[in-house]
């Protein structure tokens, strides 16, 4: 059993792999999705780590009209990483390094997108709460996000590198102009233990 694309790749030959993510999320306490009258808000969430692709999500934030504000939520190496961005991207930008759960929940249910261009990431619960919401999550076409995102998810192909921060900002735009109301809610306890019953034969 894996948890992303990626793993059912790389184990493929043990065998019959499975793909499972292992979020379960309890969809009713997520808040209802929000709206904001002070402009279009991005958010990025997470380790602030090299890989998760904050730099990335710089990037293609300051390829976004002035309308757009920017929150980071996470803690790590927020010195080290802000330096990849310009000072006029950073008078947009508002980074909270921890948030109580509810307040982050209602943070992500005021955002317009979900940035997560991470290369290496299992399967993120915070895609699956924003999907879960109604809020698009764009993404890579690498780790686990796009697959917990399900539906909600704006998958953009990590090659070629060169185009990658333009291509980002277009799907950023694209969630916002294309994206109905839906959600995507498929993660939860019932359908983990369905799955694990089904994988190890257990009636």
């Amino acid at each position: 059993m894996a948890l992303n694309p990626d793993s059912v790749r790389s184990l493929k030959q043990l065998g019959d792999v499975k793909l499972a993510a292992n979020a379960v999320i309890a969809y009713s306490s997520l808040p209802r999705r929000g709206n904001s009258n002070e402009g279009k808000r991005l958010l990025f969430a997470g380790r602030l780590l090299a890989w998760k692709g904050l730099s990335l999500s710089f990037q293609a934030f300051s390829r976004l009209p002035d309308e757009w504000t920017f929150s980071v939520v996470g803690d790590g190496e927020w010195e080290l990483l802000k330096q990849n961005a310009t000072e006029n991207v950073l008078r947009r930008v508002r980074h909270i390094d921890r948030m109580a759960r509810d307040e982050f929940l209602h943070e992500l249910a005021q955002s317009d997108v979900l940035i997560l261009p991470s290369f290496h990431d299992s399967a993120p619960w915070v895609a699956a709460e924003a999907a879960g919401i109604g809020v698009p999550v764009v993404c890579l076409d690498v780790s686990g996000v796009a697959h917990v995102a399900g539906t909600k998810a704006y998958v953009v192909p990590h090659s070629p590198t060169d185009s990658l921060p333009d291509r980002l900002a277009m799907a950023v735009l694209d969630a916002v102009n294309k994206d109905s109301d839906h959600t995507f809610r498929g993660w939860t306890k019932s359908a983990l233990v369905s799955v694990l019953r089904n994988s190890y034969g257990v009636k």
